[in-house]
């Protein structure tokens, strides 16, 4: 093996674990953000709308799994699609938890722009069907990160298909 196939080989192990921890990193800073937000308007806007309760503080803990099981599959083995799921949903839980606390403390609490506030309420309403399509597409790939035969490959087309309108 020639000495720059080994350099290429090791860059390319590093930015894939570069973006691997950025979308990890990513997930967890909007999740707690997200935290952040709730406990800073947990007087201002109903105990319903909050979401600073033990129930939802819990939630929120465990879905940063989600993205650190995405960093760990991602980082050790790149070429299996696993991971990458996990990193995707958590982001996109992380930035739904985000936009639903953002929207609440812009127009129920009052504390930010009501553009902003609308806007991250439709972002929060449909940035849900992300993480359940990943889910879905999880156990077509598992466990090889690829779908078992060509058999498959319309399920998970199908699975992409019902999603896309489902977020539309």
């Amino acid at each position: 093996m020639t000495e720059g196939a080994v350099t290429g080989r090791s860059s390319r192990t590093r930015t894939v674990r570069w973006v691997a921890g950025c979308a990890a990193a990513g997930s967890a800073a909007l999740i707690g953000g997200a935290l952040a937000l709730a406990y800073a308007d947990r007087h201002l806007v109903a105990a319903s709308l909050t979401g600073w309760n033990l129930s939802n503080i819990s939630g929120q803990v465990v879905n940063v799994a989600v993205p650190v099981a995405g960093f760990i599959l991602a980082s050790r083995r790149p070429g299996n699609r696993i991971g990458w799921l996990f990193l995707v949903a958590g982001l996109t839980v992380g930035l739904s938890n985000f936009a639903s606390q953002y929207a609440s403390h812009a127009l129920g609490a009052g504390r930010g722009p009501v553009a902003a506030g609308r806007a991250f309420a439709w972002l929060s309403n449909w940035t849900w069907v992300i993480p359940i399509a990943m889910l879905a597409l999880l156990f077509l790939l598992f466990p090889t990160g690829s779908v078992r035969s060509r058999r498959w490959r319309p399920a998970a087309w199908f699975v992409g298909g019902v999603f896309t309108v489902a977020a539309a």
